[in-house]
């Protein structure tokens, strides 16, 4: 069940929006607010997976709303709020903020709308499944709950949506480094190496390496464990 937040202070807009919406079997309608008073309130409340939002609404308006709730969640906020506005002269702006998925020009199409939620839906929880996948498999490696499993866990989540980076495997652990808030993308390849090689070199005779794709023995680095890995999920999704 997809769950959408609305925000708008055109009235008959939101009627029809929620009786499209409420025709799908799978959206769920958590909320409707017609300014901006206590939106991020209700926001973090519903918890919504789609929050749709109008940029004009009194009180409070959508690019301040947008600006607080991402800066509440924090240095990963969720890709979810589509804008829905008259004034396309912040378009630009807007399509490189964090939490905004897509902009779309009133008079709004509504199957358009309806398609661009359904499809995030299916991405969020391919992305989740990804996720659960990759614990296991770090959990399955005996890769111990600690600073540098975070790390890797990132490094490999990246390179999973972004295999090109493994080309040089400096620029991953740089976008990683970003990601995770380090100053310095030495000191992430550093965490990572030294938890790889521990877990290798406590590994009964190597046995647990039997999950991976391939075993490099000694030839095993961080490149070549990263790669398995996303190898190693990529299988699995595939046969899912």
């Amino acid at each position: 069940m997809v769950k959408v937040l609305i925000a708008d202070d055109n009235v008959p807009f939101c009627e029809s929006l929620f009786s499209a919406l409420t025709k799908e079997k799978d959206f769920k309608i958590v909320g409707i607010s017609y300014s901006g008073k206590n939106i991020e309130k209700k926001y973090f409340e519903t918890q919504p997976d789609i929050m749709v939002l109008d940029l004009n609404l009194p009180q409070k308006n959508g690019i301040q709303i947008i600006n607080d709730i991402t800066e509440q969640e924090g240095k990963d906020p969720k890709k979810n709020i589509i804008v829905v506005s008259g004034e396309m002269k912040y378009r630009a702006s807007l399509t490189n903020m964090k939490k905004v998925l897509w902009v779309l020009s009133k008079p709004v199409d509504f199957d358009k709308l309806i398609t661009v939620i359904r499809e995030t839906s299916r991405q969020k929880i391919m992305s989740e499944k990804i996720n659960d996948i990759t614990d296991g498999l770090l959990k399955n490696l005996h890769i111990p709950i600690c600073k540098g499993r975070v790390l890797l866990k990132r490094s490999i989540l990246t390179a999973y949506t972004r295999p090109y980076l493994l080309r040089k495997i400096e620029d991953l652990m740089k976008i990683v480094a970003k990601q995770e808030g380090y100053n310095n993308a030495r000191s992430v390849r550093s965490t990572i190496d030294k938890i790889i090689e521990r877990t290798f070199e406590q590994s009964n005779d190597n046995s647990i390496f039997y999950i991976l794709d391939e075993y490099y023995g000694e030839k095993l680095t961080t490149k070549t464990f990263i790669s398995s890995c996303v190898s190693n999920i990529r299988k699995i999704m595939k046969n899912n």
